[in-house]
């Protein structure tokens, strides 16, 4: 990837970032996601750091239409937040729950450190 590409990519993460982190118009916002998660009969409106919106999320779509050829951009740590939030059906999100602990004991293995 060149420079220019990488650079615009950026500019256009930032400013995308804003226009999708909050609740559409017609839709209640109670406030911020907590790891990507909101109450009952709310959405999140961001892969991360969004807002609960009310109502049922929108249709899981891609927002920019050039995500199918950049769908390597999907595991790329850099990118990463970009592509999901702006890319989730390419990047294979749709319907996928958040990231949770499998067992109850992680937090006590994590604080003695495995």
């Amino acid at each position: 990837m060149n420079a220019f590409a990488t650079f615009s990519g950026l500019i256009l993460m930032c400013m995308v970032r804003e226009l999708v982190a909050v609740c559409p118009a017609d839709r209640e916002n109670i406030g911020p996601c907590v790891a990507s998660l909101c109450p009952f009969e709310h959405y999140c409106s961001a892969y991360k750091n969004g807002d609960c919106c009310s109502g049922a999320p929108p249709p899981c779509v891609d927002l920019l239409s050039d995500c199918p050829k950049n769908v390597a951009l999907c595991t790329v740590n850099s990118y990463r937040v970009f592509m999901m939030t702006n890319c989730p059906k390419t990047c294979n999100r749709c319907g996928v729950p958040p990231c949770a602990d499998a067992n109850t004991s992680c937090p006590q293995w994590a604080a003695q450190g495995f």
